[in-house]
């Protein structure tokens, strides 16, 4: 945490349609048999109206893929601002990070939720059982 907090910024561009298709790239590399979720963290907004176009493209083409989540890093990039980007349920898929000292406890609050989801659901299918057509 010390070094992100240390770290200069440029402060300038924030490419987040680039972030979405390189997470959409990285998919291939993922496990078949289990759901992929794909979190996006900034600290910033795109830094002109074809980026948020770009960002906004970049998000739907990767939605049809995973889950897309976002964490804002500052209160200046507000919840409603990246709601268009996410997975449904929206209340879901957007989370606040007010400062860079709390991103642990997040992310653990984001692993708790969706491994205990994706654990509910590989439980659920084990004690599915197959049955055989008569013949």
């Amino acid at each position: 945490i010390a070094a992100i907090t240390a770290t200069k910024f440029d402060a300038w561009t924030t490419n987040i349609g680039g972030a979405f298709r390189s997470m959409k790239g990285m998919l291939q590399f993922g496990r078949r048999d289990a759901p992929s979720v794909c979190m996006l963290w900034t600290d910033g907004r795109p830094s002109s109206p074809s980026s948020k176009y770009d960002a906004a493209m970049g998000a739907k083409d990767l939605r049809s893929s995973c889950r897309v989540m976002v964490v804002t890093m500052r209160p200046a990039v507000p919840k409603s601002y990246v709601e268009p980007w996410v997975s449904h349920p929206k209340s879901q898929n957007v989370m606040v990070v007010q400062d860079p000292r709390d991103m642990t406890s997040k992310v653990m609050q984001v692993n708790t939720f969706v491994c205990g989801k994706v654990q509910k659901f590989l439980d659920f299918t084990k004690t599915q059982t197959t049955t055989k057509a008569a013949r």
